[in-house]
């Protein structure tokens, strides 16, 4: 089951997203069956809106790692959006040298 910030993430929902961020209940690293966070979803979405929403949150592990060992960053150059990537790179404590499984 889909936590409530992957879901209001998952429908676009800005407001939403906001206010349970402002939530210390809320662990927006909590990950999907494929260890996915909401952050993934942003990127996904090609979102700049949420991802940046969720980065300002400062709560937000930027360097997680999916089921596959790929990080945000590495979604968002594999979907070659160039400006989610800068957003990322400008998040501190990005990890440029992180590796998937695959090496």
């Amino acid at each position: 089951m889909p936590s409530l910030l992957e879901t209001a993430v998952y429908r676009h929902n800005l407001a939403i997203v906001k206010l349970l961020l402002d939530l210390d209940k809320i662990d927006p690293n909590t990950q999907s069956l494929l260890q996915q966070t909401p952050l993934f979803y942003a990127v996904e979405q090609q979102s700049m809106q949420l991802t940046e929403l969720l980065l300002q949150s400062g709560r937000v592990d930027v360097n997680c790692k999916n089921s596959a060992g790929c990080t945000p960053l590495m979604l968002a150059i594999s979907f070659g959006n160039m400006l989610m990537v800068k957003v990322l790179l400008k998040h501190t404590g990005i990890d440029i040298m992180a590796r998937d499984k695959l090496g």
